[in-house]
């Protein structure tokens, strides 16, 4: 580009050099627009807290307190929320420890253009990165202590061995009131807060609170904890904190709650209220002890001998006996399956079924392939899938494991298949036996279609979280694809059953969130932009 100066003479200016120019301008002129704002924003606030009430005279009581000497003024406003704030939060007479200092003054290095190494070597405070952190020379006094270490620096092999002897003690001697309510207090907030931050797609994030939890309940004798934990703090919790079913088992098999006292309660609960409940947190009970008795394995019958006595006495009842004899059925047929090798041979020949489906599917044979197919739903029907829900909805876990698992290894090693030669047949042939299934029998069609999304639900979050970088989202992107235009094509639902198919369709897509399954995020956008 030519120009001319002042003098006359000619200059030459580069696109490259023009760009450069632009740039440079652009981040001046947000720069200083930026510093702008910032300085708006802060004389605007200024000015509101100078003129706010309510500041002025907390400051004047403060002023006050310090011109009558007083070292500490304590705020009655605050001091009557002060019970209700995490311990590290309530007013201390002894001020800020170093450490708390610390966290202050490294604060205080970070800003605008500093990053880590420059804010002198601030060690990072976080929990994640509690253990990494050096650890006092000074042993803790007392159970305070002892407590604040834990939060500050995680549970340690050190600060377990501190803890741990600070129990004993507290075991053999008969520990002081003070002692008793700080424990207590510690133990409530922290069941508390795993509580409401658990996640079940990610369960790892409330592992530390859960592991402290799990020690001082278990070594601590001079009062019983976990059912001190399971009345006043967990029952007492959001329904839909309660009615998670995994967070139940977790805080069972960590010996946190009490399975007797969950037992007696539940049992009272379901006596009383069972009839008036909604079917989803009817469901909670039918969940819970399949998961807990047949699939963790953490419980047994005879463990909640209550519960399960006053389910079998509700058998007859008008409202729920259906769904009473419904739990039972289920609890009996699959305990019945785990109490030998019977649940392999059930899986074994489930999953053999389903093989001879797929070769059936493509047979070119039209008259032998219905012959085949005939005879397969013949020998399905005699071994109880049509009037055994729970049968069913096994058969459909298997198909959606082998479906997944055939498209990605060679049937006959099991050695992984290249990207580009994936099979796609089992899938394919799944999707057309649910078309077939619910053109065929008579069942709860939404019920039907909400289980099998969640088996895949179920199987891509395993793999996911198993097979890392070697995850591969192509098969169940078909899976679900196939299954959105069939159910969008196939005209065995009514408009309502659709309509709660999609809405179960679309929790589905919002539970494998690329936030949760990144590896998946590509199918899951083609998915949920799909017509």
């Amino acid at each position: 580009m030519a120009q001319v100066d002042s003098d006359g003479y000619q200059t030459s200016v580069t696109e490259e050099q023009i760009n450069e120019i632009a740039v440079l301008a652009s981040r001046e002129n947000l720069e200083l627009g930026c510093k702008l704002i910032k300085k708006e924003v802060i004389e605007k606030a200024l000015k509101k807290v100078r003129e706010d009430p309510q500041i002025n005279q907390a400051v004047e009581r403060r002023k006050r307190a310090e011109e009558q000497g007083k070292r500490l003024f304590k705020d009655e406003a605050i001091v009557a929320q002060s019970p209700d704030l995490p311990e590290q939060l309530q007013p201390d007479e002894n001020g800020l420890s170093a450490a708390q200092f610390q966290v202050y003054a490294d604060f205080a290095l970070l800003g605008p253009g500093r990053d880590s190494d420059s804010a002198g070597g601030a060690a990072d405070t976080s929990p994640s990165n509690a253990s990494q952190q050096v650890l006092p020379q000074q042993p803790p006094q007392g159970l305070t202590s002892i407590l604040k270490q834990i939060d500050q620096y995680g549970l340690t092999e050190m600060n377990r061995e501190y803890l741990l002897t600070k129990i004993n003690s507290m075991n053999h001697n008969s520990p002081t009131e003070e002692e008793r309510e700080k424990l207590w207090t510690y133990v409530q907030r922290n069941l508390e807060t795993a509580c409401k931050n658990y996640d079940s797609r990610n369960p790892q994030g409330v592992e530390p609170i859960i592991e402290v939890l799990s020690l001082i309940v278990t070594s601590y004798k001079v009062e019983d904890f976990s059912k001190k934990l399971l009345t006043n703090v967990f029952l007492q919790l959001d329904v839909r904190i309660f009615n998670e079913v995994e967070l139940n088992i977790l805080l069972m098999s960590k010996e946190i709650i009490s399975k007797r006292e969950w037992d007696s309660q539940l049992a009272i609960f379901f006596k009383e209220s069972a009839a008036q409940l909604p079917e989803s947190e009817l469901q909670f009970f039918a969940n819970f002890l399949e998961a807990a008795i047949v699939e963790k394995k953490i419980l047994t019958k005879e463990a909640v001998p209550e519960l399960i006595a006053v389910i079998e006495r509700m058998q007859s009842d008008q409202t729920i006996g259906k769904f009473c004899q419904y739990i039972l059925e289920t609890l009996n047929f699959k305990s019945g399956l785990g109490s030998s090798s019977g649940a392999d041979a059930n899986h074994a020949s489930l999953r053999e079924f389903f093989i001879k489906w797929v070769v059936m599917s493509y047979v070119d044979d039209k008259e032998n392939q219905e012959r085949q197919i005939n005879t397969l739903f013949e020998d399905l029907g005699s071994m109880g899938i049509v009037t055994e829900p729970r049968l069913l909805f096994s058969f459909c876990k298997v198909m959606v494991h082998t479906s997944i698992e055939k498209a990605v290894t060679f049937g006959d090693t099991g050695e992984k298949r290249p990207a580009d030669r994936l099979d796609f047949r089992y899938i394919d042939s799944f999707v057309k036996l649910i078309v077939v299934l619910l053109s065929k029998f008579n069942f709860n069609k939404h019920e039907f279609m909400t289980k099998i999304l969640e088996f895949i639900g179920e199987v891509l979050d395993e793999d996911h979280r198993t097979k890392k970088a070697d995850f591969n989202q192509r098969p169940y992107y078909r899976m679900l694809m196939n299954i959105l235009t069939a159910v969008n094509h196939s005209d065995c639902f009514n408009q309502k059953t659709h309509l709660l198919i999609l809405y179960s369709m679309a929790d589905l897509f919002k539970s494998l969130s690329p936030s949760y399954y990144p590896a998946f995020c590509f199918a899951w956008l083609d998915l949920i932009s799909h017509k």
